[in-house]
């Protein structure tokens, strides 16, 4: 694979995991770039998204006439999102050794009436949210790697 500089949204989900990871207390000190680190951070986005669109039959009303009214009336889902959320993050030595790799992945599919108060993007990042937490519960109970950081 050929390698690229990273995008903003990688940016922005490098950012989150680690403010949760330093929330989490795992790690003594996180920073972006150390000369000398006990650990090393890297991690990969395998998936991370979402497809947000109406379900092929709602779009009959503008042929049909009278189905827009029985969809509401019969409290009929319109739309549906679904997406991936994929994280793996890894734990290295200073010397590159992997000390461990951690994985979180939330896949979801929802149908609903589009409304303000659930905007698109939100079910992404919900996902997001569950993957990061998903590895921080792995990183958290993985007994080898806290002895190694209590040292």
């Amino acid at each position: 694979a050929e390698m690229v500089e990273p995008s903003e949204l990688t940016r922005q989900v490098e950012s989150e995991l680690l403010k949760e990871l330093d929330a989490a207390g795992i790690f003594s000190r996180i920073t972006r770039f150390n000369q000398n680190p006990d650990v090393i951070l890297s991690g990969r986005i395998t998936a991370l998204h979402e497809h947000y669109r109406p379900q092929t039959w709602a779009k009959i009303p503008d042929f049909f006439p009278f189905v827009g009214m029985i969809t509401q009336m019969l409290r009929l889902k319109t739309h549906v999102s679904s997406g991936e959320a994929h994280l793996t993050l890894f734990v290295l030595k200073s010397t590159g050794e992997v000390l461990g790799t951690y994985t979180g992945q939330s896949i979801f599919e929802e149908t609903f009436n589009p409304t303000n108060e659930v905007p698109p993007g939100a079910r992404l990042n919900r996902a997001l949210s569950e993957a990061v937490h998903q590895i921080q519960d792995e990183i958290s109970h993985d007994v080898k790697l806290r002895k190694l950081l209590s040292r």
